[in-house]
């Protein structure tokens, strides 16, 4: 054969391998243990780094949190507060339960309110209802100086043989005219009281000022109205609005998505979901903190966030405007309670700023007072109005009565933050002055007949 036809001969091809079914079978093996080690791995990781972020029991919390926020209760730094259609706020009912004061536990009535009773009451032959208006003051005592009260109340023949039912219609953070629209409110709804206390005074000077005044928010409106009302769109802060809208339902989405997951109990799941969690949290925050004062630090807020605007000279003239409105509503409250045949009792709260109320304890003065801070100024400056102003409303048949001196020979410690509120003791102390001021208004009004 001639050479040049044995080289156009192609080489043979080479005969397949085929491997053994036990090599293919190992390699299978060996991908899905590289799979399950790596899975393993960060699994392990995963675990350590939430344990790290949130503790050994981050997967059981963010459980509880997922459940909490798909249901529509806030985060951190919010509260489970609701706007109200005539009081301004409430608490929520659907996303919180209970707050506890001392080991009691008070839950949120159906009303909104922090009350172990269901709020609409009628009269009763034999009972007498008591109802507590205010803020967090006024609150407390009517829990932890319940007791004191009644005792109180029930030594005087006027309560000889009755039943007093404790009405707590007070929230923290109230303040005039809440009291008066919470009053006209629960009426409305076909409650009917024996005597209504109005125990107040601190909120309706700070809280008037500071949280409202200096914020460029109406001070006849709730408290930190423009906080509240972020989630309402206004006009001139739509796409913020919208953007803040967005990420709380943002979420609430990944919150159910996560409850409804096959794989929740996986750390790695729960950690990529924390990372999500916390990512929309601080854009939330930074939007919360641009629509608070983005208005206020260029045009002033809107009429949602502020109400009417109001403008004074001075801060004279603010002070003056505030106790006025103090002023205003516990007459018209008075005229609204007493209208419907029951007793108004007002009661001005002692408060530490006042100077000269009480001699401070070394733990008071130095963990309870403050002398530079505003609040405690404005108490200084508006008190002493406010005690002059009890005059007129006594002119005006209102049963006022000046209960800032009750602790002035009274060393020990009775308060237990820097603004405002008492231990135990204090809210017992209170309770009695409170009780005696309600049997001096009885015995006036009603010239010492037994209630029916």
């Amino acid at each position: 054969m001639p050479a040049d036809s044995e080289s156009s001969i192609a080489p043979e091809t080479p005969e397949l391998v085929e491997r053994p079914p036990g090599r293919r079978k190992r390699r299978w093996q060996f991908r899905v243990a590289a799979v399950l080690v790596g899975a393993l791995l960060a699994e392990t990781v995963s675990f350590l780094t939430l344990a790290i972020l949130e503790g050994t029991d981050a997967i059981v919390e963010q459980r509880w949190l997922q459940g909490k926020i798909a249901q529509g209760t806030p985060s951190k730094g919010e509260t489970n507060e609701t706007i109200h259609p005539y009081t301004g706020w409430s608490f929520n009912p659907q996303v919180g339960s209970q707050q506890v004061i001392e080991g009691r536990e008070v839950p949120v009535n159906r009303l909104g309110l922090l009350d172990d009773g269901l709020s609409i009451v009628s009269r009763t032959k034999g009972r007498v209802a008591i109802a507590i208006v205010g803020g967090s003051v006024a609150w407390q005592v009517s829990v932890l100086g319940e007791e004191r009260l009644r005792k109180v109340l029930l030594a005087d023949p006027i309560f000889y043989g009755k039943e007093i039912d404790i009405v707590r219609l007070a929230l923290p953070g109230q303040k005039q005219p809440q009291q008066l629209m919470t009053m006209a409110w629960v009426q409305s709804l076909g409650a009917e009281f024996d005597v209504v206390v109005n125990v107040d005074g601190y909120n309706e000077a700070v809280l008037a000022i500071h949280d409202n005044h200096k914020n460029g928010v109406n001070m006849a409106y709730p408290r930190a109205w423009h906080a509240r009302t972020l989630d309402i769109v206004e006009a001139r802060e739509f796409s913020d609005s919208y953007e803040l809208l967005r990420i709380r339902g943002t979420r609430q989405r990944l919150a159910r998505e996560a409850l409804g997951s096959s794989i929740w109990w996986s750390p790695t799941y729960q950690l990529v979901w924390r990372l999500r969690h916390n990512s929309l949290e601080a854009d939330r925050a930074r939007l919360r903190v641009k629509l608070m004062h983005g208005h206020y630090e260029v045009n002033g807020r809107g009429y949602v966030a502020a109400g009417p605007i109001e403008k004074f000279a001075n801060d004279t003239e603010a002070d003056a405007a505030a106790v006025e409105l103090w002023l205003r509503c516990s007459v018209q409250l008075h005229r609204l309670v007493t209208g419907d045949g029951a007793v108004y009792v007002h009661a001005l709260q002692p408060n530490q700023y006042l100077p000269g109320s009480k001699p401070l304890s070394k733990l008071e003065a130095k963990n309870f007072h403050s002398t530079t801070a505003p609040e405690g100024k404005t108490i200084s400056r508006l008190y002493p109005r406010m005690i002059a102003t009890g005059a007129r409303l006594r002119e005006k048949g209102v049963c006022f009565y000046d209960l800032t001196s009750i602790f002035e020979d009274v060393p020990e410690t009775l308060y237990v933050d820097w603004c405002c509120h008492y231990n135990a003791v204090g809210n017992e102390m209170l309770a009695e002055h409170v009780a005696a001021s309600i049997l001096d208004a009885m015995a006036d009004r009603l010239t010492g007949s037994p209630v029916d």
